[in-house]
């Protein structure tokens, strides 16, 4: 009798538990997007302090939970990308203390290849290996305060920019395709098109003037698209690990790099292609 009842108590418990996890995050969510508001309303330094802060403690990088070798030296190949040496060279102008970094990696593998034929970048697709993809990957840099861009800081920083009326002004917004720009903005004054542009651009300066790296809040159709300041796409080694090819978007230009392993730290070879979108 005494272990049922205990056994019924502690389902209640877990049962209360899990039935309250989202709402304990969407009240977290909640309080971040109205003290953000409230920053820019106030155009408080002090709120927006406070914002990054409980930004930077709920998540933390991974690294030590890496899984095997190869995503655990994925973490370093990051970490090496944005060394300072290697981000001149690699083109990378990395000044902001706080860098808003991606929380998942595309994709992971590596080649049956030896070393020598992979340095030059050439992928064999017959002897790829793939070892994981959408991985939760969240790296470190030792000399920057980083905060993880998941799906709900994107919405939540995507929706504080794209405040001004954009329901009352576009009420057809969730139609909008990008091949027919005038059924959207035919609606609009000239004066509430401008207002609107004019909101985005003074609350992204807002968010900069901290001194994050909101990596690209780069307008698009209208909008902006809220990505890290670099995106690591993909990451394939050789079966040695000595050398990494490291696809990876800035903004609406990429590039694919080769890594070389010297006296176990990841620097930079050579860059195998470039584009820009």
């Amino acid at each position: 009798m005494k272990f049922k009842l205990l056994y019924r108590f502690l389902l209640t418990i877990c049962t209360f538990c899990l039935a309250n996890i989202p709402s304990i995050v969407l009240a977290q969510t909640y309080g971040q997007k109205e003290l953000l508001e409230e920053a820019y309303e106030t155009k408080s330094n002090d709120l927006l302090a406070k914002f990054f802060d409980n930004w930077q403690k709920e998540l933390k990088d991974n690294e030590a939970e890496a899984p095997d070798k190869w995503v655990a030296e994925a973490h370093k190949v990051f970490a090496a990308i944005c060394n300072p040496e290697n981000a001149s060279r690699n083109g990378l102008v990395i000044l902001d203390s706080i860098l808003v970094v991606q929380s998942s990696l595309d994709k992971i593998g590596y080649v049956k290849r030896k070393s020598n034929y992979f340095r030059h970048g050439e992928l064999d697709t017959t002897a790829y290996v793939p070892i994981d993809s959408a991985i939760d990957f969240r790296p470190n840099l030792k000399n920057h305060t980083i905060v993880y861009l998941t799906e709900d800081y994107k919405d939540l920083l995507k929706e504080f920019v794209s405040t001004f009326s954009i329901h009352v002004v576009l009420d057809d917004i969730d139609n909008w395709e990008l091949t027919e720009p005038d059924n959207v903005w035919e609606k609009t004054s000239e004066e509430d098109t401008f207002d609107y542009f004019n909101s985005q651009f003074d609350r992204v300066n807002f968010l900069r003037q901290y001194g994050a790296d909101i990596g690209c809040l780069h307008f698009l159709s209208f909008f902006y698209e809220i990505v890290p300041f670099i995106t690591i796409r993909e990451i394939i080694f050789d079966h040695s690990l000595k050398y990494a090819v490291v696809t990876y978007e800035e903004c609406i230009s990429g590039r694919t790099i080769v890594l070389k392993k010297k006296e176990d730290k990841w620097v930079f070879d050579h860059c195998k292609s470039m584009w820009i979108e």
